[in-house]
C-alpha cells in the first residue's frame, strides 16, 4: 500500500488575505467611531459645552453616526468584499455597538483632560489596539503582552465577537460585548460625571502648551 500526503493550500476565499481584511475592517471601525467622536468634542468645546446643560445631542449624534458605519461594514465585509459570511444583521450590530462605545469612551477621556484625551484615544485604540487585535494572527500566536491585552481592548474583542458571530452562530461572544458595552459606560459616566458633578476640564496641559493650544485655534 501507498501511502501519500496532501498539503493543501490557504482557501482562495480566505486565507491571509481574508484574515487581513477581518483585523483591517473591526480595527477601522473602531477608528471611524474615535475619528467621529473627536470631531464632534472639538465642536462641543467650540460652543462652550462647560457653560451650558449637558450637550445631550452628541451621544445621540454619535449613535445615529454608529448605526450607519455599523451597516456599511457589515455591508462591505459581507456582500461587498465577501471578507466574511453574510450575517449583516449581527455584523451591523456589532459594528454599530462597536462604534458607538469607543466614540463614548473617546468623549469621556476629552472631556476630562481636553488634548491629552485624545492622545490617550490614540494610545489605546491605535498603539496598543493594532497589534494586539488578534485578526491576522491570533491571540495565541502574539507575544505575551499583546496576548494579555488584546481581550480587553475593543478593537481586539471586536475581532474576536466578528469571528463568533460570522462562524460560530454568534456562540461565546458575551465576553467580548461585555468588553465593549463596559468601555462606552465608563465613557458615558465620566462625560456626565464630569460635565454634571464638576463642570470644568479635570486634566489641563502644562501652561505653556496651553497658551499655545490657545493661539493655534486663533
Amino acid at each position: 500500500m501507498t501511502e501519500s500526503t496532501e498539503d493543501p493550500g490557504p482557501n482562495p476565499e480566505r486565507g491571509l488575505v481574508g484574515e487581513f481584511r477581518d483585523a483591517v475592517t473591526v480595527r477601522a471601525v473602531v477608528l471611524v467611531g474615535g475619528v467621529a467622536v473627536l470631531q464632534l468634542g472639538f465642536i462641543a468645546s467650540y460652543v462652550g459645552a462647560f457653560h451650558r446643560p449637558v450637550p445631550h445631542r452628541l451621544p445621540l449624534a454619535i449613535a445615529a453616526y454608529a448605526l450607519v458605519t455599523g451597516l456599511l461594514g457589515a455591508l462591505i465585509v459581507g456582500p461587498w468584499l465577501h471578507a466574511l459570511p453574510s450575517h449583516v444583521i449581527g455584523l451591523w450590530l456589532l459594528g454599530a455597538l462597536l462604534v458607538f462605545c469607543a466614540g463614548a469612551f473617546s468623549m469621556g477621556l476629552q472631556v476630562v483632560a481636553g488634548t491629552i484625551g485624545i492622545g490617550l484615544s490614540i494610545l489605546l485604540f491605535v498603539v496598543l489596539g493594532n497589534p494586539s487585535a488578534g485578526g491576522a494572527y491570533a491571540w495565541p500566536l502574539l507575544p505575551s503582552f499583546w496576548r494579555v491585552i488584546g481581550p480587553w481592548i475593543p478593537s481586539g474583542a471586536g475581532t474576536s465577537a466578528a469571528r463568533g458571530i460570522a462562524y460560530f452562530g454568534s456562540t461565546g461572544i458575551g465576553t467580548d460585548l461585555l468588553v465593549i458595552g463596559l468601555y462606552g459606560l465608563v465613557g458615558l459616566t465620566l462625560v456626565y460625571g464630569v460635565l454634571l458633578r464638576v463642570g470644568h476640564q479635570v486634566v489641563h496641559l502644562p501652561e505653556a502648551a496651553r497658551r499655545r493650544e490657545v493661539e493655534a485655534q486663533r
